[in-house]
């Protein structure tokens, strides 16, 4: 909702009606807020979000605040991170806090595409390399002593292990098993480290994304865009259910939902069907996950050449949401 500033023709938002909306009850969140309240006095709590949408979500700035503003109500003053991707190493955007940069040569795969050329999981995208001399390098990363990567070496014959150079060292993981990704130990915190590979040269790795865990954090906040994805889009991430039951969530904040509504002819029944699909997988990895549905902001809708004019399926897609968050109990 806009109004008009004093004395002028701008606009401004109505932040009066930025809240949270309960169609039923609150019953789902009550145990949320238990957990989530703990965070202040127990060192053992901890609590993991999901923010799961398009471009809004790939770009960091909604997730950053967010961290940002959460550092508050934790013992330690620190917010996991959860799963970051190399974006830059495909040549779009990602968000600011965290820095990549890449050697050698990759290709990508993202959900957005109607066939994936590679598998996908819960960061939504992968990139490959066929070049084993490539690598990755992530600084500025929140400080970390563990570290899960997903990831998969592409050719049956040709064994390929992602290492991690911490400070001049070569970390290998203990485990490297394509069912529960590559997991790391450090010998002490760090918020730096090169990704390489080691193993035949006939080889190929694909890169799904990777968790630092965080040192002395127990809420992690994971935000999952990719630019452009509609619900089907997370359908066709087949590992994506496998990968969130390593981190599974206890608040999942869905924001998909634009770029479905950017078409003529859009139905609020497969809308919403599309979205069951996805929460049933989410149920499957925490049955007592509570969901929190963020409505579209205004948008145009696209029409033949070139022209764009008021986009009246925001309101439908509103009203769906509303429709599930009285189906799930939830808002």
């Amino acid at each position: 909702p806009l109004r008009p500033i004093e004395g002028s023709d701008s606009a401004v938002l109505h932040l009066e009606h930025n809240v949270l909306h309960f169609p039923k009850s609150h019953s789902s969140y009550d145990a949320f807020y238990d957990r989530f309240r703990s965070l202040k006095s127990d060192d053992l709590a901890s609590i993991h979000m999901l923010h799961i949408g398009g471009s809004h979500v790939q770009a960091g700035v909604f997730s950053n605040q967010m961290r940002s503003n959460l550092r508050a109500y934790t013992t330690k003053g620190e917010v996991g991170r959860g799963i970051i991707f190399p974006f830059s190493v495909m040549g779009t955007n990602g968000a600011k806090d965290i820095r990549c940069t890449s050697t050698g040569k990759w290709t990508k795969s993202r959900n957005i595409e109607q066939s994936p050329t590679s598998l996908l999981g819960l960061a939504g995208a992968s990139v490959t390399t066929t070049d084993l001399s490539s690598s990755i390098t992530f600084s500025q990363v929140p400080p970390f002593e563990n570290l899960l990567l997903y990831g998969s070496s592409l050719v049956d014959t040709a064994l390929v292990i992602p290492v991690l150079v911490v400070e001049g060292d070569t970390i290998y993981p203990p485990l490297a098993s394509e069912e529960v990704g590559y997991e790391y130990l450090l010998p002490h915190p760090a918020s730096e480290f090169t990704l390489a590979f080691v193993g035949d040269s006939c080889g190929s790795f694909a890169l799904r994304g990777i968790i630092p865990e965080p040192y002395a954090s127990g809420l992690m906040y994971t935000a999952s865009g990719i630019n452009g994805a509609a619900v089907p889009s997370w359908l066709r991430c087949t590992e994506f259910e496998q990968e969130l039951s390593a981190v599974a969530p206890d608040l999942v904040l869905f924001a998909i939902g634009i770029n479905d509504a950017n078409v003529q002819s859009f139905s609020p029944d497969r809308f919403k069907e599309n979205y069951r699909a996805l929460i049933a997988r989410i149920r499957r990895c925490n049955p007592d996950c509570t969901f929190l549905f963020i409505t579209n902001n205004d948008c145009y809708l696209s029409l033949r050449r070139r022209r764009k004019t008021f986009n009246p399926n925001t309101v439908k897609v509103q009203k769906a949401f509303i429709e599930l968050a009285e189906e799930y109990k939830s808002c």
